[in-house]
C-alpha cells in the first residue's frame, strides 16, 4: 500500500505566474507570439523582469508554477537576483534540482502543494498531466503552468500516458540492439558509422529515459544505482504483485 502524498501548504500569493524560461532561446520559436514584444532571448529576458519588477513589491509572494529558468546555476541565481519579491517555485521540468533552486536564493521551492484559504484549496502543479482526479477532488481551483497557453491534453506533442511512454523507451532499447548488430555484421563502413551512430543516439535516449523519465513521469518510486538494481527492483515488484494475486485467490476459494 502506497503511502499518502505529504501535501506541502504553500503561502497565499499576491501573484501568480509560470514558464518565464529566462535565458531559454529556444522559447521564441516554441512559443512564436512572444516574438510580438522580443527578437531575442535578451531583449526577452530584460522584458519579463521589468514587467515583473514594475508590479512585484520586495515583500509580496510570488508563486511561479515552474520552468522559471533554464542555464547554469549561476544564471539561475543572477536570474533570481534580479527578480522582486519571495518567490515560491512550484518545480518544473525545465527546473534544475530542488537543492539547487534553494541554493540559488528562492524563498521556497516544492514539487507540488496547496493553497489553503478558509474552507476553500487551491491545487498547485507544474503539469496538470500529474494531478490525479484523488488530488484535485474537492479542489476550488487547479493552478499549472507547462502547456504554454496551449490544451492540457498535450497538444505539443507531450506523452502522458504511462503505457506509451513505456513503449517509447522499449523502441529506443529495441533501435539500440538492432543498430549495433548492424554494426557487427554490415561489411560497409559508411553503412556502418551510420549505423553507430544510431545507436549513440538511442542509447542516450534510453538511458534518460532509465534515469528520468521513469522517476519523473512513470512513478518508478526512488533512486536507482544502475540497469541492474532497477530490474531487481521491478523483478520484486512483480514478484509482490503475483503473490498478492494468489492470495487473493486463495481467500475467494476460501469463501463458501
Amino acid at each position: 500500500m502506497k503511502p499518502a502524498p505529504i501535501v506541502t501548504d504553500l503561502p497565499v500569493p499576491r501573484w501568480v505566474i509560470s514558464d518565464t524560461h529566462l535565458g531559454h532561446a529556444n522559447i521564441l520559436t516554441y512559443c512564436p507570439w512572444r516574438q510580438t514584444w522580443a527578437s531575442d532571448v535578451h531583449q526577452h529576458d530584460a522584458a519579463l523582469v521589468d514587467a515583473w519588477n514594475s508590479v512585484v513589491g520586495p515583500e509580496d509572494w510570488v508563486l511561479h508554477l515552474g520552468d522559471v529558468a533554464l542555464g547554469h546555476f549561476d544564471q539561475v541565481a543572477a536570474y533570481c537576483k534580479r527578480l522582486q519579491g519571495r518567490i515560491c517555485v512550484v518545480l518544473g521540468n525545465h527546473d534544475r534540482t530542488h537543492t539547487s533552486m534553494q541554493t540559488a536564493g528562492f524563498d521556497a521551492v516544492v514539487p507540488g502543494g496547496e493553497i489553503r484559504i478558509g474552507s476553500d484549496r487551491w491545487v498547485c502543479r507544474h503539469d496538470p498531466a500529474k494531478i490525479t482526479p484523488e488530488t484535485a477532488a474537492g479542489a476550488r481551483r487547479v493552478l499549472h503552468g507547462h502547456c504554454h497557453g496551449d490544451s492540457h491534453r498535450g497538444s505539443l506533442g507531450d506523452l502522458t500516458s504511462r503505457r506509451w511512454i513505456v513503449a517509447k523507451g522499449i523502441m529506443f532499447s529495441f533501435i539500440v540492439v538492432m543498430s549495433g548488430a548492424g554494426v557487427l555484421i554490415h561489411e560497409d563502413v559508411w553503412f556502418r558509422l551510420g549505423l553507430l551512430l544510431v545507436c549513440l543516439w538511442a542509447a542516450c535516449r534510453f538511458y534518460y529515459f532509465l534515469f528520468y523519465v521513469l522517476e519523473r513521469y512513470v512513478g518508478v518510486e526512488g533512486r536507482y544505482a544502475g540497469i541492474l538494481d532497477l530490474c531487481q527492483r521491478l523483478w520484486r515488484k512483480r514478484k509482490r504483485k503475483r503473490k498478492r494475486k494468489r492470495k487473493r485467490k486463495r481467500k475467494r476459494k476460501q469463501k463458501p
